[in-house]
């Protein structure tokens, strides 16, 4: 079975709630697993159309997956518009701000990240010229770069295969959030429970063969440490820095500014207001 649609990102957005969601709905099919990266890692796609449709066992008429680097690689499009250009694609975005530092934090607790978020931001373009892994890994304020990354899509798709929702609306609209995507998608509205419900919420420590470790004080003085370690525990909200957040901002402003004219949205809120990253869910997983 092909897929009829995709959410292709963005990361740390929110896209994994917004699957599992999905798949609660009686006509919609999504596929058991999660980032199947089919159109954004080469392996993948070498294995061929054969593979990836392994995955949509079903007989429902709306079938789709989340991938959410697929926004992301400036091959994907292409690669995806070749594969089907009637594809109904979703777009789920965040604050690029709060979305990069939740970003960073994925990273933290994954063990791949051993920098400060400003330091890593600092070396972001080093790091990147690297090769794919740094791109995918450490590519906090890139990929957040939504007006870059969906006018390949808008360049390809019709504007009626493409639907951009927001991360504050989930948050605050999360009836209505979900009743623009099953419109798009042509089913049936129907009520979920806890429909702002961010799944990936850890309630159980990270990290904790190295509790103790973190807990001994000459340990904290390295500041990566310290956002471990609170991070681990949970105990006080982990936020960007104001002056990093208002140095962002700045630099930010005429890609948030293009994206709001793309997309028809006021964004000003992400350009002036503060962090809405959620404290207790410092897994970094959205």
């Amino acid at each position: 079975m092909k897929p009829t649609f995709l959410i292709v990102g963005a990361q740390k957005s929110a896209t994994t709630t917004l699957h599992w969601q999905l798949a609660k709905h009686p006509e919609v099919f999504v596929s058991e697993k999660k980032s199947i990266h089919y159109f954004s890692v080469d392996d993948n796609y070498k294995k061929g159309d054969s593979w990836y449709e392994s995955f949509f066992d079903t007989d429902k008429k709306i079938v789709g997956e989340t991938s959410g680097l697929y926004y992301y690689f400036p091959y994907c499009p292409e690669r995806i518009y070749r594969y089907n250009p009637e594809l109904k694609l979703i777009f789920c975005l965040r604050n690029p701000i709060d979305r990069a530092f939740s970003d960073y934090l994925h990273e933290v607790r994954k063990g791949h990240e051993c920098l400060s978020f400003e330091q890593a931001l600092l070396i972001e373009d080093i790091r990147l010229s690297k090769g794919w892994w740094y791109q995918k890994s450490f590519g906090y304020l890139a990929k957040g770069r939504y007006h870059e990354h969906l006018e390949r899509f808008y360049d390809l798709f019709p504007r009626e295969n493409i639907l951009v929702v927001f991360f504050d609306d989930l948050r605050s609209e999360p009836e209505s959030f979900y009743q623009k995507i099953f419109a798009f998608l042509g089913v049936s509205t129907i009520d979920l429970v806890n429909p702002s419900l961010h799944l990936n919420q850890q309630k159980k420590l990270l990290f904790s063969p190295f509790a103790k470790v973190l807990q001994n004080s000459k340990f904290l003085k390295h500041r990566w440490l310290q956002h471990l370690y609170a991070f681990n525990h949970r105990k006080s909200k982990i936020s960007v820095d104001s002056t990093t957040r208002q140095l962002l901002q700045t630099k930010l402003i005429p890609e948030i500014e293009q994206l709001s004219k793309l997309t028809g949205r006021d964004l000003d809120n992400w350009i002036e207001g503060e962090s809405a990253f959620l404290g207790c869910n410092q897994s970094g997983k959205v």
